[in-house]
């Protein structure tokens, strides 16, 4: 082989790998995109708040058992960016309450 050829052939292989990143950076960007989407929806606006699933895992009882606490007036449901939170200091004393009945926080 050449050094004419070695050196064409270095140029098209270099190309190939340029065009392979830029391809995987487009597929990392998608997937980094997604990721943030779904984080979006599984976390609350900022760190005084909660999602229901998380308030659920916090008390240590169902997401629906929430839903009937809302219902009920328990829990007041605060809407920051447009999004159900509760706030963590409404969840506390019922994490105290537990504790009183059943002498321990749940875990979660």
């Amino acid at each position: 082989m050449s050094i004419k050829e070695k050196v064409a052939f270095l140029l098209k292989r270099d190309k190939q790998n340029e065009k392979r990143i830029k391809d995987l950076e487009k597929e990392n960007k998608k997937k980094d995109k997604l990721i943030s989407k779904l984080m979006a929806k599984n976390s609350a606006p900022n760190k005084n708040y909660l999602t229901k699933d998380q308030a659920a895992a916090w008390i240590g009882c169902s997401r629906r058992k929430i839903d009937d606490m809302i219902i009920g007036g328990n829990i007041h449901v605060e809407y920051p960016g447009s999004k159900a939170c509760i706030n963590k200091h409404e969840i506390i004393p019922l994490m105290k309450g537990l504790k009183k009945q059943h002498g321990s926080l749940p875990k979660g």
